[in-house]
């Protein structure tokens, strides 16, 4: 307005020097003149833009010199003298560049308070426009630390809204683009009804912007009294996209319930997270057997903060086969769930006596122990490594079901096996692997780009163990829906991007495969169907397993096998007695 106001002085001036006309008249064609001149000139030179505090010093100068010359060629057109020319162009170069400089100075100190600002407060997208997204927004507005952005949805029909004076901006799926557009710092998830394959598609779309992404509680954890903007970190595992399976409660109840139940490996990931979930089905008594007394210690605490159902911690090593029975003998458990194991496939390279011992003989002693003392129901844990063993850890896992098999056939306790792939997270896994290796900066190392491992989580595979032990008949080996095998270099590229990195900051080096690992693995051999299913994500498959007098032969001489020779037997052993029978029942 200031500009157009000097303009039109300017033009006045110019018209009251060179015309005889009359005030008035040259007011009025100099208002109009003005401000045609100043659109074309706004046009031409761009330095009417709303963007001028970003123009460069170069292009300020150009477009006021711009500017001006086209004032100036119109007022010697119009037939003013070069002297008000000249005066009028100098005043008017002068003042668009005091104005513009000072405007410069003006926006970017302005800038520079907002950046200041913003470095305290984090730019929230929240994904999700219902009921929990509002409360969640709720209870951040009073937060000074957060500015929320505006809520993304699916619902179409909510586009364009504000819910508590907050803008719905657009379709999920267009979360990279709103993102970059509305300058936001992080993302939160707050659909607590999201199905396991939807959350996964979001969680792709929310690896693609590159931002630190959160996640509301669950209803389970929300009905549990967990407050709403009690926020947790993406897991790997909201990647998988695998639907959590309904178990058979009342199955469950019936097995379980006002039983005396021992988990041997207590303290491990899979031993505890069985714990975690026993609880809930309300046993009589619950054994925590672990050969590593801080293990055990700090399960049984967690526990103890969780239930009231007694606890008897033991620390006890498997391959003491008098400690088991002693064990046995003295708390008369009903159901055992035994998850005791070495599972690192190259120390066990490294260490085949001691993989032998614990996993083969220390498997015989618990089983031999719950025969002895009447135990009900017996459930081994085993591993996808079991088939087709190439490596001493997977020929001792497979020896130790054949013993369970063996021992099922001559006792009234109801032995099984549970066999599946890899856990997300458990100890000995890659992913705790890889997470140190990104907050070291990297470089993640992985033996080959190639390799690919069947996941699910700890809390799917002890729920599915548990399901098991209530519907073994005796003598099963039930094998895990591990669905569809993920590939370990996208696992680790996932986990940059989700640690808020970008993949060019972390490097990936491949290291080779090492000795016993396999390129791929498989749950069932070359030569193994199942059986049928037994339940949802759970599948029986008989193996017909060696005589008990070629397994006594067997268990007799390994240990006095000479280490250069002992991978050999044990593979040879393990590997010539997997016959699976391939009748099919439906």
């Amino acid at each position: 307005m200031s500009d157009l106001t000097l303009l039109i002085l300017l033009f006045l001036m110019t018209f009251s020097l060179s015309s005889q006309k009359s005030i008035s008249y040259s007011l009025i064609f100099a208002v109009c003149l003005v401000v045609s001149m100043t659109m074309v000139a706004a046009f031409l030179t761009q330095l009417y833009k709303k963007d001028v505090h970003s123009l460069s010093a170069s292009r300020l100068l150009f477009c006021t010199l711009s500017m001006s010359a086209i004032a100036g060629v119109t007022q010697l057109l119009l037939g003013a003298p070069v002297e008000t020319v000249t005066l009028s162009v100098l005043v008017l170069i002068c003042y668009l560049l005091i104005t513009r400089i000072s405007y410069q100075y003006k926006v970017r100190g302005e800038s520079r308070l907002v950046n200041t600002a913003s470095e305290q407060k984090k730019r929230l997208l929240i994904i999700g426009a219902g009921e929990a997204g509002r409360l969640f927004a709720d209870r951040l507005r009073h937060k000074k630390q957060y500015d929320i952005a505006g809520f993304v949805d699916d619902d179409y029909k909510k586009i364009g809204l504000e819910i508590g004076s907050i803008p719905v901006l657009s379709e999920i799926k267009l979360l990279k683009s709103t993102a970059l557009k509305f300058q936001v710092d992080q993302l939160v998830v707050a659909i607590p009804s999201l199905n396991r394959e939807k959350l996964r598609q979001i969680m792709q779309l929310c690896i693609e912007t590159g931002l630190k992404t959160q996640v509301i509680p669950s209803i389970e954890d929300l009905v549990n009294g967990k407050p709403i903007h009690q926020t947790r970190d993406v897991h790997i595992d909201d990647l998988l996209g695998r639907e959590e399976v309904a178990l058979d409660e009342t199955k469950l109840r019936e097995t379980v319930t006002n039983k005396v139940v021992l988990v041997t490996g207590a303290g491990g990931s899979i031993g505890s997270e069985i714990c975690r979930q026993l609880i809930r089905l309300q046993p009589k008594k619950l054994i925590l057997l672990g050969h590593g007394e801080n293990s055990i210690y700090l399960i049984e605490r967690e526990l103890r903060g969780l239930t009231s159902i007694p606890l008897q911690c033991m620390i006890a090593d498997i391959r003491d086969a008098d400690a088991i029975e002693q064990v046995m003998y003295t708390h008369r458990p009903e159901i055992v769930y035994h998850a005791a194991a070495h599972k690192h496939v190259p120390l066990m390279e490294q260490n085949p006596y001691d993989s032998i011992k614990n996993n083969i003989f220390g498997t015989r002693h618990v089983a031999q122990a719950a025969h002895k003392a009447g135990v009900e129901r017996f459930v081994m844990i085993s591993s996808d490594k079991a088939v087709d063993p190439p490596n001493i850890m997977g020929a001792t896992k497979r020896v130790a079901e054949m013993i369970i098999q063996q021992v099922a056939k001559q006792s009234d306790t109801k032995f099984a096996v549970v066999r599946f792939g890899n856990v997300l997270g458990s100890r000995g896994s890659v992913i705790p692997l890889f997470q140190q290796q990104i907050a070291n900066g990297g470089p993640i190392t992985l033996t080959d780009k190639r390799m690919t491992r069947y996941f699910m989580t700890i809390p799917e595979a002890a729920r599915l163990v548990l399901q098991g032990s209530s519907l073994t008949e005796g003598g099963e080996i039930f094998i895990l829906d591990m669905g569809k095998p993920v590939k370990i270099i996208d696992l680790a590229q996932n986990l940059i991007r989700l640690s808020g990195h970008e993949l060019e900051d972390i490097p990936i080096v491949e290291t080779g495969i090492r000795e016993g690992e396999k390129l791929h693995e498989t749950l069932l051999g070359e030569q193994e169907q199942l059986l049928h299913k037994v339940f949802n994500k759970i599948y029986v498959g008989a193996t017909q397993s060696c005589t008990q007098q070629e397994l006594d032969e067997f268990l007799a001489v390994i240990l006095q096998t000479p280490v250069e020779d002992i991978k050999g037997k044990l593979l040879s052993f393990a590997n010539q007695r997997q016959r699976v029978v391939a009748e099919s029942r439906g």
